[in-house]
């Protein structure tokens, strides 16, 4: 297997504390949150994930991946073929973030610091990409958009 993204080697430019750390990326970008589940969907529906997200999203983007997605891709390297395939595209195109710099009172539950981070993220507009029907009924409640998968093709859920 090829090398694994770890905590160790991950690129954190910014802090992230203030809501100037988020202006610094995403006052030009529109932040995509993404989960686990949706990175592993893309390759099993044979998505190419940016020219696929280019087509739906008319504006500027930023992928944006927790380090505890990245754990969790990491697990699933040693049993899905598509996993390490993910873990490639995370490191071309993704930025990560410890969630931890965020927010320490964040949940355990990756599914539930996404929603959490989308929250904290709101005054930019931000989008979750997920498959995960839990994660999608969280957002709908707080009017966050979805990109998740309909018939093999991704769309925007409002």
């Amino acid at each position: 297997m090829g090398a694994h993204l770890t905590s160790d080697n991950i690129f954190l430019k910014y802090n992230f504390k203030t809501t100037a750390d988020w202006k610094k990326i995403f006052s030009q970008n529109l932040p995509v949150i993404t989960d686990t589940n949706f990175f592993i969907a893309c390759f099993e529906n044979q998505v190419y994930l940016p020219s696929s997200i280019d087509i739906i999203i008319d504006q500027a983007y930023k992928i944006v991946v927790l380090k505890s997605v990245i754990k969790e891709i990491n697990k699933l390297i040693q049993t899905s073929k598509f996993a390490e395939n993910a873990m490639k595209l995370v490191e071309k195109y993704a930025l990560v973030i410890d969630e931890n710099l965020i927010s320490s009172d964040l949940p355990t539950q990756v599914d539930d610091q996404i929603i959490e981070i989308a929250i904290k993220l709101k005054i930019f507009n931000p989008i979750i990409a997920s498959g995960d029907r839990g994660v999608q009924k969280k957002a709908k409640r707080y009017k966050i958009p979805i990109l998740t998968f309909k018939n093999k093709n991704l769309r925007v859920i409002k």
